[in-house]
């Protein structure tokens, strides 16, 4: 099953979602004023009367509207009429896509804050969004190929609560609030850093082909989650954000299914020689629970049978058995390293049985980690 089937399975949800979330924000919205867009209006400008149906410019706190009575496919709006000017909530109806640009705006500071696409069409949000409040601010993504692209900086203070429907975030998000998303959502990050805890419950995609990703607080990957990453892109330089995906974080637990995507991983197919035989997937202070499941695409055509659903032996993951040159070799991941090795490692590791390799290899990487970290502490 791929994520795309995940997440189109959970459409009809979020749609019954978003409908009652809206509700509840109308409720809080009650005494700010609702300003709508014009979307006839060629004119771009936040601050010219004519942009806004009624022809009012919109004051600091109230609810902002883009939707497509009379718009086209598309339209691009500068907000010009304030930096850090404040909304309540931001809302996108209809069938026209918008792209958001110029001062930045700040949410939350208003009960009811939310950001919500209610529409099958992808928005972008290239102006910098500034969250504050006491409570988490609830994002509704929508259910287009990529529903809310956020491109713009984005400084999360309470939290952000992805509570369906697809959203992505191009830049580092700041601050220390919290990241949640629920089990009919798809979140992808490809800034390089994310300032408080992150929990996933639905799709998750780890990365930029590759990236190295940094969490500042916990990473959680709920039994629901389904997190896709990156291994051995092209190139020769074995680094992380280079040529996989990496996460650091102070702790993770593990849980659902991690999909790892072999597109482009380089190697002698004779041997399984990489440029390098261990790939951190996961740097982190404390590993705790298992995946549910762990499959890869993309393997390259010598070892298309990696593709698939692997096995759990020994509370280690194992691809396969590939048949080559240097006996009978397989990847692996451990849970509690994080790594995805090569077993046995081609001229390096020679066992009697797999059993003992996965054993093997299971010890050795461990005193890798050890040996790195003492590195590190002498250097």
């Amino acid at each position: 099953m791929s994520h795309g089937t995940i997440v189109r399975r959970g459409w009809t949800k979020g749609v019954a979602v978003a409908a009652g979330f809206v509700g509840l924000v109308a409720a809080c919205s009650a005494n700010a004023a609702t300003y709508t867009w014009n979307a006839a209006q060629t004119g771009q400008q936040w601050s010219s009367g004519a942009s806004w149906v009624g022809g009012a410019v919109p004051t600091a706190g109230n609810d902002l509207v883009f939707g497509s009575a009379g718009g086209g496919a598309s339209r691009s709006v500068n907000n010009n009429i304030a930096n850090n000017f404040a909304v309540n909530t931001l809302s996108f109806t209809g069938t026209t896509a918008y792209t958001l640009s110029g001062s930045s705006i700040t949410i939350g500071n208003v009960a009811g804050g939310a950001i919500t696409n209610n529409t099958t069409r992808s928005h972008t949000i290239n102006l910098g969004v500034n969250l504050t409040g006491a409570a988490p601010i609830t994002v509704v993504g929508g259910n287009s190929s990529t529903g809310l692209v956020f491109g713009g900086a984005v400084d999360n203070g309470p939290g952000i609560n992805l509570s369906s429907g697809r959203a992505s975030f191009t830049q580092s998000i700041g601050g220390s609030g919290p990241i949640s998303t629920s089990s009919n959502s798809s979140l992808t990050l490809s800034g390089t850093g994310v300032g408080g805890d992150l929990a996933v419950s639905g799709t998750f995609v780890a990365g930029n082909n590759p990236l190295l990703l940094n969490v500042s607080g916990s990473t959680t990957l709920n039994p629901s989650a389904y997190t896709i990453m990156q291994v051995g892109s092209t190139g020769q330089n074995i680094e992380p954000g280079v040529n996989t995906d990496e996460i650091v974080t102070p702790a993770v637990v593990f849980g659902g299914t991690l999909e790892m995507n072999f597109n482009g991983l380089q190697y002698d197919p004779n041997t399984l020689e990489t440029f390098t035989t261990v790939w951190n997937l996961f740097d982190a202070g404390s590993y705790s629970g298992n995946f549910s499941s762990i499959k890869v695409v993309n393997a390259p055509a010598d070892y298309s049978n990696m593709n698939g659903t692997w096995t759990l032996v020994g509370g280690v993951w194992q691809s396969p058995i590939i048949n080559n040159d240097a006996g009978n070799q397989y990847f692996a991941f451990d849970s509690t390293t994080g790594q995805l090795v090569v077993v046995p490692e081609p001229s390096t590791m020679v066992f009697a049985g797999l059993g003992m390799a996965i054993s093997g290899w299971h010890w050795l990487s461990k005193r890798r980690k050890a040996v790195a970290s003492g590195a590190a502490i002498a250097g």
